[in-house]
């Protein structure tokens, strides 16, 4: 879906985004608390999206309800937004409205296959992971998902998805070679397989920024030394 249009703005719906005259739409208490509060909880992640030229494409896997899809967009970067969670992506489609921007929106899983996955409940501005029950969603492996779709290909990623950032990345290795930067949030049970990835993809570690809450945004940059022959990494598995 391509939003752009803005919508009519009700009274008392949205609040202020701690970045620019950008708004989002405050019905919840994780939007009005949280999620409005976005460019200061995570100052490198604008900073990540700052050094994006005006033009490259962002894909920003695991979008919530868009605040840095907006900060992105505003300053000019094609983004592409992956979102699954229903109630999540209404938000982030109505938050693009909301400020008279334009973005692609989609509300697939990226993963390392391409099946039907299910996400648990919840509002507006909450994290979501996969589940075995709940709400019925599309996974798509990004190397499928491009081209079946004809999608601009990425320079740039941004990945937040609670627990699945190593499926993400193994699932668009096609396009992991062009990239030229990459920030992914990982916690300690998915750091290992999501470093060792990186490193065979030909990427470095420009920065780490751990937060309180347990995380980590891991920031890479292209490595001078050459990444290992396809066929070495191809069929990695961190089990």
């Amino acid at each position: 879906m391509t939003v752009s249009s803005p919508p009519s703005n009700p009274p008392g719906r949205w609040v202020n985004l701690d970045y620019g005259d950008l708004k989002i739409l405050g019905e919840t208490r994780m939007e009005r608390e949280v999620r409005s509060r976005s460019a200061a909880k995570e100052r490198e992640t604008v900073a990540f999206i700052e050094g994006i030229p005006a033009g490259d494409t962002l894909y920003d896997i695991g979008a919530n309800i868009g605040a840095y899809t907006l900060i992105a967009a505003s300053r000019g970067v094609e983004v592409v937004a992956f979102e699954p969670d229903p109630a999540n992506y209404h938000h982030l489609v109505d938050n693009l409205r909301l400020n008279s921007l334009h973005a692609t929106v989609l509300p697939v899983a990226l993963a390392n296959y391409t099946d039907m996955v299910h996400i648990g409940p919840g509002e507006p501005g909450e994290t979501h992971s996969l589940t075995e029950e709940g709400t019925s969603v599309m996974a798509w492996r990004m190397d499928e998902l491009v081209p079946r779709f004809h999608l601009p290909r990425p320079s740039w990623l941004k990945v937040d998805v609670d627990g699945g950032e190593w499926g993400v990345l193994a699932g668009g290795l096609r396009y992991m070679h062009s990239m030229k930067g990459v920030l992914v949030e990982v916690c300690q049970e998915t750091e290992k397989p999501v470093v060792d990835l990186m490193l065979r993809l030909g990427f470095c570690i420009d920065s780490a920024h751990p937060h309180a809450s347990g995380v980590t945004n891991l920031v890479w940059a292209r490595s001078t030394l050459a990444p290992l022959p396809v066929w070495t990494w191809i069929e990695y598995s961190p089990h």
